[in-house]
């Protein structure tokens, strides 16, 4: 079995443009990045509608990020806005730069409205990735219903296709630990990890400090047979967070500590 590979989110990084977003991420340490596309512009590096209006520009930056760093692209998380008439083309347009970049994993974020349409949504999402050769991941967030892990999990096991991409941080910080994960492992295709408390105030803590068990979830993992991404995913600064630090620091423990736990696992 292969093990997982490492990858860091461009996430704190967002003030910048994408090729010093992927330089960053190569001073860290790392070789793989997870790009983060979104509907609004202070929160990625690209936009799903931007990408849709000119997405030869769009390939053109990942691809000189890429060469430039010599990070490549391994997964895209694409948030578009939920049910506008342009919402599926937006997420074709951005699965598609995903394919021709090299990725192979998408991470879709679900939404809390009516679930009748949003298992609609959620299949087409899955069916236009898979269409693209991609492997679609439903994110365990908070503020979704898929916040819960057997709810997330239920989705999974209803439609064909659709996998998921666990965040810890997410799962931890409304008092989800590891003790609940078990419904989601056989479904898990993506990670995000990073350490967080029991609250919302402590949604990311520095490494080490809060509730994440690390070498329990590498287990659990392990004995799934996973073999996808772990992407070490800090935000970067919030006014709400109770705990305020730098997150360039934590991305390379976070690294650090992977490597090391991983190659004991190899053995």
């Amino acid at each position: 079995m292969a093990r997982p590979g490492i990858a860091c989110t461009t996430f704190p990084f967002t003030g910048l443009p994408l090729r010093q977003a992927f330089d960053r991420i190569a001073e860290l340490g790392f070789a793989r990045a997870e790009m983060v596309v979104h509907h609004e512009p202070e929160w990625g590096h690209l936009t799903p509608a931007g990408i849709l209006r000119d997405p030869l520009l769009a390939l053109e930056l990942v691809e000189e990020a890429q060469r430039q760093s010599g990070v490549r692209l391994a997964a895209m998380i694409v948030s578009t806005e939920p049910y506008i008439l342009a919402e599926r083309g937006e997420f074709e347009a951005a699965c598609k730069l995903a394919r021709r970049a090299g990725a192979g994993v998408v991470t879709i974020r679900g939404t809390a409205r009516d679930e009748v349409l949003e298992i609609r949504r959620l299949r087409d999402f899955t069916a236009v990735a898979m269409e693209q050769g991609l492997t679609a991941c439903l994110e365990t967030r908070s503020d979704t219903p898929f916040g819960v892990p057997a709810a997330a999990a239920a989705v999974a096991e209803h439609i064909q296709g659709l996998r998921i991409t666990l965040d810890t941080g997410h799962l931890l910080c409304r008092g989800h630990g590891p003790a609940t994960w078990g419904p989601l492992l056989p479904h898990v295709s993506h990670v995000h990890l990073r350490d967080a408390g029991g609250d919302d105030a402590h949604f990311q803590v520095p490494f080490g400090s809060g509730l994440l068990d690390v070498d329990r979830l590498l287990r659990d993992l392990h004995a799934a047979n996973y073999e996808g991404l772990l992407t070490a995913e800090y935000i970067g600064r919030r006014p709400e967070d109770a705990v305020t630090f730098e997150p360039d620091p934590e991305l390379r423990r976070v690294r650090e500590y992977l490597e090391r736990a991983l190659g004991k696992t190899a053995n």
